[in-house]
Order: C-alpha cells, then sequence, then structure tokens
C-alpha cells in the first residue's frame, strides 16, 4: 500500500515539475517575442525624411516613458525609453528592457541605446547591452561621410565580429524608429520600411491614420484621443511565440506624440506594450495627472 502511495506522490510531484517547466518554457518563449519585436535593425527610405512634422515636439531632455509589458493578465516586464540632449542636433535615446521579477527563473535585461541626429531623424550610433553583466555588445557606428556602417560584435569585452556595408539609405534602429514614429503619427501615410533581421532583408509596410480614435489605458478614467498606426511585416517567426510581425499602436494627439500602446500579435493573442508611467516637463497625460515614475 506504501508502494503505490509513494508512487502517485513521485507522479504528482513530477507532473507538477512538467506543468512548472512548461510555464516556464512559454514565458521564456514569449520574451524571445519581446526581443525580437524591440531589437530590429531598420533602414527607412529616405523619402520619409521630408514627412516630419515641425511643429511636433518629440525631442524633450529628460523624458522618461515607462511602459507594461504584458500577455493576457501576466505581466512580462517592463520597457522605459528615455531622453537626454547631446546639443541642439542631437539627442541619445535609450531603450531598456527587463523581465518582471517575480517571474521564476527568468532574468531577462537589456539596454539598446542610440544617438540621433534631429533633422532629419537618423541613428548616427547604436549599442545593444544584453544581460547584467554586459557580456554581450552589439555596436553599429556610420563614418564621418554616412554612407559606410561598422558593425561589431563584443563577448565579454572582446571583439568576435567586425563587418563593414556600404548604405545607400539613411539607417534607423529601434529608438531612432520609436521616434520617427511618433513624427509620422497623425500623417495619413503609408510607407515602407526595410528591415535586417538576422542578416536578412524584410520589408514591413506602416500606415498612419489621420483621424483620432479613442484609447483606454489602466492608468487614466477616461478615454484618451490618439492616432493609430499599424505594421505588417513579409516575415513570421514561429519560434517566436508564433510572433507574425504584424502590431497595432496608438499614439498621443498632441505634439509630444506620446505612444500610449502598441500591441504585437503572437499565435495566442497579442504582446502589449501599454504605457504606465512617465517624465515630461510640462505634459500631462489627457489632461489628468498620474503616478510619476520614480525610477
Amino acid at each position: 500500500m506504501d508502494t503505490v502511495k509513494n508512487q502517485q506522490e513521485s507522479f504528482e510531484t513530477r507532473k507538477g515539475d512538467w506543468i512548472r517547466i512548461t510555464i516556464i518554457f512559454f514565458l521564456l518563449t514569449l520574451f524571445k517575442a519581446v526581443l525580437g519585436f524591440l531589437l530590429l535593425l531598420v533602414i527607412l527610405n529616405p523619402a520619409l525624411i521630408a514627412q516630419e512634422n515641425d511643429h511636433l515636439v518629440v525631442f524633450e531632455d529628460g523624458e522618461e516613458l515607462r511602459y507594461r509589458v504584458s500577455w493576457t493578465f501576466i505581466r512580462l516586464g517592463t520597457v522605459v525609453i528615455r531622453q537626454r540632449m547631446v546639443d541642439a542636433e542631437r539627442y541619445t535615446i535609450s531603450l531598456e528592457a527587463e523581465s518582471d521579477p517575480r517571474l521564476p527563473f527568468i532574468d531577462v535585461y537589456f539596454v539598446n541605446e542610440s544617438i540621433i541626429s534631429t533633422h532629419p531623424v537618423k541613428s548616427l550610433e547604436f549599442r545593444s547591452t544584453l544581460g547584467r553583466d554586459r557580456s554581450k555588445v552589439f555596436v553599429h557606428e556610420l563614418d564621418s561621410s554616412g554612407k559606410t556602417l561598422h558593425l561589431t560584435e563584443y563577448r565579454n569585452g572582446v571583439e568576435v565580429d567586425h563587418t563593414v556595408a556600404t548604405l545607400e539609405r539613411e539607417i534607423h534602429d529601434d529608438p531612432s524608429l520609436f521616434m520617427f514614429i511618433r513624427l509620422l503619427s497623425g500623417s495619413g501615410k503609408q510607407s515602407e520600411v526595410i528591415s535586417v533581421m538576422e542578416g536578412k532583408l524584410t520589408r514591413t509596410v506602416f500606415t498612419f491614420f489621420d483621424e483620432a480614435e479613442n484609447v483606454d489605458l489602466a492608468i487614466v478614467d477616461n478615454a484618451l484621443g490618439a492616432h493609430r498606426f499599424e505594421g505588417k511585416a513579409d516575415w513570421s517567426r514561429p519560434d517566436y511565440a508564433g510572433l507574425k510581425g504584424e502590431f497595432t499602436g496608438w499614439v498621443s494627439c498632441d505634439s509630444a506624440r506620446i505612444p500610449l500602446r502598441i500591441e504585437a500579435k503572437i499565435f495566442l493573442g497579442s504582446i502589449v506594450l501599454e504605457l504606465e508611467s512617465y517624465k515630461r516637463a510640462g505634459w500631462t497625460l489627457g489632461g489628468t495627472k498620474i503616478t510619476q515614475s520614480s525610477r
């Protein structure tokens, strides 16, 4: 009798272990989808530069936007995007992402940082640091001509790969693309973006709608007016939680053009980035004061 009981307890223990392992694997797969969505090196058609709106004020020294990253009711982590003015023509934009510390056995952390020119908006230098130990670093930098791109990978401070590429178009990465989307929001334009994903060229079509619509955020009681944009890519990543290359975003209608919510489709629903706090001088969300970021 004791043997049967012990076998049942052993089975239940193994069953519980497999359930936990399955959940952890699924959450890690979701994080791969987040990384796949955020870690994009993109090349934009130079004709887009002429579409910038001079009345918009998207560059603001000291701005900090904090986003909750979630899937259904599960908080996966946090993305924080910060601006720092270098001089009148250049800003540093950093994108910091980390997993929620309450998730078991998962510790994801990376920082993408770009030095961006404001007129026209383009990336001058980009650095991506993966892991809290900063063991893996990717750098791309344009030479003085703006036509030659140096791509370098470092592991534990040692250069392990270096590639030189000749460019025919302006280059953008995810921090500078974040700013460029803000400038294009509400324009009513449709634009094609050529992206580099794992060394392969892919295409994404952005559609920016000029009509305002309502979007709900958890941090405010009232619905907010926002301009919607959509992206549809010719790539998909079944191994990245079924990341489909389709996403939709909403950007505030005012001159600051703050991205409020972004949804990226996966095989089960969507991964959502939603604004949960901010710092920006003289700006409030929909006229409603919310808890400011303490970080």
